[in-house]
């Protein structure tokens, strides 16, 4: 066979793909470079999925590479997938206007995308996947392609990467050390392997080359292994559709901001990786730059932690909803999946790539309202996945049922993964409420309960916890549609604030209002006051949507009537703030017993 068209060129991706899978956790196990997380192969696998998922079977070899490669770029994970999609994508670009392809194309095809790969980075490491990758190309480059078939020919070359890969320990000296090769260089001689050997069988009638089951790619990451943490805390990935900006704007914005920094460039949009502590920087720097699309974040340090020293067998999971400052997330190990929230034309992650600073800031500004959504399915299955790694059952407390999916999409989750037994609780509460519950729960968990004694406690929180917030302005509630226009305008005509809570099934409710928000304070002192003549608080917390000086307002005055000064004051989350709105103040209540008022 001297051409090749679109269907073979699927067909040896997907024998490729199968190739990586069979090997994938072999190489998360080596992984070691450029951060010992232990993913490199899942992430390869999920790449390549992405990739064989979006492909077209068209005879026209251009058509099949645009979409092979537009499906790698927008599904790449990790340094590895990434690099390997931007090999894709120059390798379709080498394609383009051809139907079939000669072996000079194709060798062509390769060079070029070697060559997008290596300008994906800023520096370029030797010893990784892109050393085996040039070493692949150019051994193409000195065969007499007229008297070669494309099986020979790419079996000489395969020979080629073998031999950088094994050298790979002598160019990077962590792999020295570690008595390895790099993770992502062998990675893609296992896909070399199997689309070259593809070419040596008949093309089936359909193209399914992966027997194995469909939640192979997802299965968790080998969390990292290192004995230290790493040097950031986050992994960061962003598509982002660019604005009369190209690859080097976006480098030189980002340059500063972390390492191991790859700018992939596809036909339409950018995947940027970066690890960082600051991912509300990276969204920043980029929103002049074009559209900011799908997101990751991944915390990296929590992730080593929670793998190398579990506190216990139980894992805490909540999202973002819940407000408990970060310093208690980490103590107890808590792990969070991020909200997204759509800002006109620009995606973010609650508390990831758009913070509360950033986000009342820009409330300020807009005249448009955020719209919310729960996470994705995928992305509690891959974080139980992961942490089925290193404990034995997890409790999974989220954000009331009554106001958001997000328990319902735990539960989906919970009910496909079976490496570990998840528990669903839905907390009927959120912000600071649901941060005084999860801060409980974990606690327990810390302190060596049973998961039985847990889980009943945790069935108590909800009828124990109270949550009152001072609205400011209903501005914020219109825009959003929680209050109707013509309310909204009699209410700012009376100079009308409202006091929000949760009912006992989590929905929200119109508790009390007042004539200026000072009096909605003084209602919520004389609310709490109340319940204090008949309860004991075990703890409390004060939330506020930029309004620190109201927030320690209330908090003094609720100390004396509480007999204990609360247990954190901070900023909710931008999810929260969204609906209350800037300025906004809350007071969250864990009472002893579950008597209400």
């Amino acid at each position: 066979m001297k051409h090749l068209d679109g269907k073979r060129l699927h067909y040896a991706f997907s024998c490729g793909m199968d190739e990586v899978i069979k090997c994938r956790q072999h190489l998360d196990e080596i992984n070691v470079f450029p951060v010992a997380d232990g993913d490199t192969g899942t992430n390869l696998a999920i790449t390549l999925e992405a990739m064989m998922a979006g492909a077209s079977r068209d005879d026209d070899i251009s058509i099949v590479g645009a979409h092979l490669a537009d499906a790698a770029l927008g599904g790449s994970r990790g340094n590895s997938g990434i690099i390997f999609a931007q090999f894709v994508v120059g390798l379709s670009r080498g394609l383009t206007h051809k139907t079939t392809a000669s072996i000079s194309d194709f060798v062509q095809a390769a060079e070029t995308g070697v060559d997008t790969a290596y300008r994906a980075l800023g520096k370029p490491v030797e010893g990784t996947i892109l050393t085996v990758m040039r070493a692949w190309s150019e051994a193409m480059k000195r065969i007499p392609v007229g008297q070669q078939n494309f099986a020979g020919f790419l079996h000489h070359a395969l020979r080629a990467a073998r031999k950088a890969l094994a050298e790979t320990p002598k160019k990077l000296k962590v792999l020295e050390e570690a008595h390895v090769v790099d993770a992502g260089a062998e990675g893609f001689v296992h896909f070399v392997r199997g689309m070259t050997e593809s070419l040596l069988e008949r093309l089936p009638g359909h193209v399914s080359a992966n027997p194995q089951p469909a939640h192979v790619l997802v299965t968790a990451e080998m969390i990292t292994r290192e004995s230290e943490p790493p040097a950031q805390r986050y992994c960061v990935e962003m598509l982002l559709e660019p604005l009369h900006s190209g690859p080097h704007d976006i480098r030189t914005a980002l340059s500063e901001l972390g390492r191991s920094l790859i700018v992939a460039d596809g036909a339409t949009r950018i995947k940027v990786h970066l690890h960082t502590d600051r991912p509300d920087a990276v969204a920043e720097a980029l929103l002049p730059l074009g559209r900011l699309l799908e997101q990751k974040v991944d915390d990296m340090v929590l992730q080593h932690a929670s793998f190398q020293y579990p506190l216990a067998d139980i894992a805490v999971v909540t999202d973002t909803s819940c407000d408990l400052p970060d310093a208690l997330m980490q103590q107890f190990q808590v792990h969070q999946v991020p909200l997204s929230i759509q800002w006109g034309e620009h995606a973010f992650l609650d508390k990831r790539t758009l913070t509360a600073a950033n986000f009342y800031a820009m409330q300020k500004e807009r005249q448009t309202s955020p719209k919310s959504s729960q996470p994705a399915v995928k992305q509690f299955v891959r974080l139980y996945r992961n942490l089925a790694l290193s404990h034995k059952s997890v409790i999974s407390i989220h954000l009331s049922s009554a106001l958001s999916g997000t328990v319902e999409a735990a539960r989906l989750a919970a009910d496909s993964v079976k490496e570990i037994p998840v528990h669903i609780i839905d907390g009927r509460h959120l912000s600071t409420s649901l941060g005084l519950m999860v801060h409980t729960v974990a606690e327990a968990v810390a302190s060596g309960a049973s998961l039985a004694s847990v889980m009943a406690l945790a069935e108590t929180l909800p009828k124990r916890t109270d949550i009152f917030v001072a609205v400011k302005t209903l501005k914020y509630m219109i825009r959003g549609g929680r209050v109707s226009p013509l309310k909204g305008r009699v209410a700012r005509a009376l100079h009308l604030c409202p006091i929000v809570a949760l009912d006992e099934n989590g929905r929200s409710m119109l508790l009390d209002k007042s004539f200026g928000f000072k009096g909605n304070l003084r209602k919520i002192i004389r609310r709490v006051q109340t319940r204090a003549c008949i309860d004991q608080a075990v703890k409390w917390a004060v939330g506020h949507a930029g309004n620190p000086e109201d927030a320690r307002a209330l908090a003094n005055a609720l100390t004396p009537v509480l007999g204990m000064p609360p247990a954190y004051l901070m900023d909710i989350s931008p999810i929260i703030g969204a609906h209350a709105g800037v300025g906004a103040v809350s007071a969250s209540v864990l009472w002893e017993a579950g008597k209400r008022t």
